[in-house]
């Protein structure tokens, strides 16, 4: 397995250490606890390549102590690593996932006004020919590229707007979801239960309905405006098979 330099620079010098490959980040996480596990040797360089090492006075200088073991750990937690490809090919994938689930969940279909499948996502930032950066915020990224991204696929920043309907004896084991997912606008009850506007946004809206769903056992609804009635994604897929309207049955439909 190659091995890993890390890099520290204070003021002009570079301190640097060898380390196992993957080990950084574990120690980092604190799976591995030891710095005798993560670097090869204890030998701080200024100059790997060149074989030249720290002095203690450089090292006093830098960390305001010459102990190593001290020394190793702030480079440990604080330097810059020398990713190997593999482990930057994880990370990037890593920071790609996360913009992939940013436009899910603040962005959807223009004509539907539903989420957009992750999938899609995926390929249309491979069409927009986005380039992913591992360090720098997903956020960041996703508004920087959305104007490529609805180049290629349509899709406009939204929220769903609608009501949720839930029978008086799940009101209180369904509230906590509505709650967590949903910015609450109007609240108040009918002769049936309660009768709930809101907006969520659209990457919270599959675990909004799995959470209904489990909560009430099916009976709720929720009328997404200029939508039929929202139900939990594997009823929708049975009642397509079956033939039937989705929100017509199943739970998260009309009873």
């Amino acid at each position: 397995m190659p091995d890993m330099l890390v890099r520290y620079k204070k003021g002009k010098t570079n301190f640097e250490i060898i380390t196992k490959e993957g080990s950084v980040s574990q120690y980092r996480e604190g799976t591995i606890k030891n710095t005798d596990d993560v670097v090869v040797a204890n030998v701080i360089f200024t100059n790997h390549s060149k074989g030249e090492r720290a002095s203690d006075e450089q090292l006093r200088s830098a960390f305001d102590t010459d102990d190593l073991s001290q020394c190793l750990e702030k480079i440990l937690l604080t330097g810059e690593p020398q990713l190997s490809v593999a482990e930057r090919k994880a990370k990037v994938e890593q920071k790609r996932k996360e913009i992939v689930d940013y436009f899910r969940k603040y962005y959807v279909e223009p004509r539907t006004k539903l989420p957009l499948p992750a999938q899609r996502i995926d390929a249309a930032l491979t069409q927009a020919k986005i380039r992913v950066d591992p360090d720098t915020p997903a956020a960041r990224q996703a508004a920087d590229a959305a104007s490529k991204v609805v180049a290629v696929m349509p899709m406009s920043k939204s929220t769903l707007d609608g009501t949720i309907k839930i029978p008086h004896q799940y009101v209180g084991s369904a509230m906590g979801s509505v709650s967590k997912y949903c910015q609450v606008v109007k609240d108040g009850y009918t002769s049936e239960g309660s009768s709930i506007s809101v907006s969520v946004a659209p990457g919270d809206y599959d675990m909004l309905i799995s959470d209904l769903t489990k909560a009430t056992k099916g009976n709720f609804t929720f009328d997404i405006e200029g939508q039929q009635k929202a139900m939990a994604s594997g009823n929708e897929a049975t009642e397509k098979k079956k033939g039937g309207k989705v929100g017509k049955k199943g739970k998260g439909g009309k009873k």
